[in-house]
Parts: structure tokens; C-alpha cells; sequence
């Protein structure tokens, strides 16, 4: 369950800062959503010794669209390891181009520093509310896949949906996601093209 408020939260982070780069409005809602269910875990007291295994050099490429048609494709990556932490970067080509960093504890899944377009940014404090999950599959570009799907919602978010597979899909396991903010009633999706492990 812990992985898949991860993965989850960091998808949302992913499809949210294009949205935000597109509407300034919704700038905050990019930090807001990359570790509001992690911080929430942490100070909790649910700390899980490594958390997060993911290796440098994970990639995973998504097609990003919006009612109107694409927004560009992103890259995400596990870029380097600092300590016990990890960088993970996320860049985004087209109409929503832009660049998000994240320094994430292995240990807590704690978000320790966050960057968008290379200047520091507050974390996300607007924490997501599981509505209903199940297990189905899902097709995207990469392939078809078994995930657990997630429908969610927070102060920001009207509606989420992710389908997500950690084990077989790198890093957060995102093989798809829907997202339509409060602000921009206009759901944005990613779905996953291709991805690869080192």
C-alpha cells in the first residue's frame, strides 16, 4: 500500500507541473502533490527502512495530452544518488516544456529539496484522498499491463485516476494517468511510451 501512495504522489507531481506550467494558477498544485501523502507517512510514523530501491539510470517516457491534443512527452529518471537520497528528474518537451527535480530519502520517501526550472520550490502540502482502487489492466503505448487503479482527489485535484505496476514499470510504476484540477476542469493525461532499467 505504501508504494502505491508513492507512486501516486509522484505521479501526480509529474502530470501536475506540466498543468502548472501551462496555467500559472496552478504552479502551486506541482509541489504541493510530490510528497503531501509522504510527509503525511512521515510524520505519521511510517517509516520504511528503503522505501524507495529505485537505481540510477531508471527511465520512463510519457505522452502527455490535454483535451486539445499533446502538451509534448516527458522523460523521468532516477538521475543520481546523494547519500541515502536520490535525485529523480523529470523534463518536459513541447508547449509544457519544463524541468522538475526532486531529492527523495530512500528511507521515508521524504521529499528533501525540490526544483522547478532549476530554482528551489516549497513541497507540496495538499494531501491526495484515496477514493476507491482495484486491480485490472490497463494498455497503454509501452504495452499492456496488471496495475492497481487509484481514483483520488484532494483540495486541488476534482478528480485523479493512476494505474500503476511498481514491480514491472520503473521507479513509481505509473502506466497511466488522468488529472483534472479544480481550476482547469480540462483532464490532463500521461500514458507511459517506453521505459528502461540500467
Amino acid at each position: 500500500m505504501k508504494k502505491i501512495l508513492l507512486c501516486m504522489t509522484m505521479a501526480i507531481a509529474l502530470v501536475a507541473g506540466k498543468q502548472a506550467q501551462a496555467n500559472g494558477a496552478l504552479d502551486q498544485l506541482v509541489r504541493d502533490m510530490a510528497v503531501a501523502d509522504l510527509t503525511h507517512s512521515v510524520n505519521e510514523g511510517m517509516r520504511v527502512n528503503n522505501l524507495i530501491n529505485w537505481k540510477v539510470g531508471e527511465t520512463a517516457e510519457y505522452d502527455l495530452k490535454a483535451m486539445f491534443g499533446s502538451l509534448g512527452n516527458m522523460v523521468k529518471k532516477v538521475d543520481r544518488e546523494q547519500g541515502n537520497a536520490i535525485w529523480l528528474k523529470q523534463e518536459v518537451t513541447g508547449m509544457a516544456a519544463q524541468t522538475i527535480e526532486a531529492l527523495i530519502d530512500r528511507a521515508t520517501g521524504e521529499v528533501l529539496e525540490m526544483r522547478q526550472n532549476g530554482q528551489k520550490v516549497n513541497p507540496p502540502n495538499d494531501k491526495p484522498e484515496m477514493i476507491d482502487q482495484e486491480h485490472t489492466t490497463v494498455t497503454v503505448p509501452a504495452g499492456t499491463f496488471e496495475v492497481i487503479h487509484v481514483t483520488f482527489k484532494s483540495k486541488e485535484v476534482k478528480k485523479g485516476e493512476l494505474w500503476a505496476n511498481p514491480r514491472d514499470i520503473p521507479m513509481d510504476g505509473a502506466a497511466k494517468m488522468a488529472v483534472e484540477s479544480n481550476q482547469m476542469p480540462l483532464p490532463i493525461t500521461m500514458e507511459l511510451l517506453k521505459f528502461s532499467r540500467p
